[in-house]
């Protein structure tokens, strides 16, 4: 079982807030892309998250590719991920997560 090393997470929310007024909204945008969920699915049996509900995911992909958006809050706690949590209001998510959120902004303009 993968137990974090909460000094490899870094807030989400923190980093967009420089750029936009509503990063909420841009971080669940971002997490509910098939190719997000895909990480996150990846991510989690990598790192042998024994919690991780993968059989829920096909579900979430197929609502991602409808274009649906999710709530975060829900989508961390029905499938267990370790890989995001939040903490105090406060998205945060591990450096591998984390650098493809910051790469996601900048293909989309919205970091520069």
């Amino acid at each position: 079982m993968y137990t974090p090393d909460y000094d490899e997470y870094y807030s989400l929310k923190s980093y967009a807030d420089r750029f936009v007024s509503d990063s909420d909204d841009v971080i669940k945008v971002y997490l509910s892309r098939p190719t997000t969920l895909n990480l996150i699915t990846l991510w989690e049996l990598r790192n042998g998250n024994d919690m991780f509900i993968a059989s829920l995911m096909e579900k979430y992909h197929e609502r991602a590719m409808a274009g649906e958006e999710f709530d975060v809050g829900e989508l961390i706690s029905a499938l267990n991920l370790l890989s995001v949590f939040i903490e105090n209001g406060d998205i945060r998510a591990h450096i591998d997560i984390y650098n493809d959120f910051v790469a996601y902004l900048t293909e989309n303009g919205i970091n520069t």
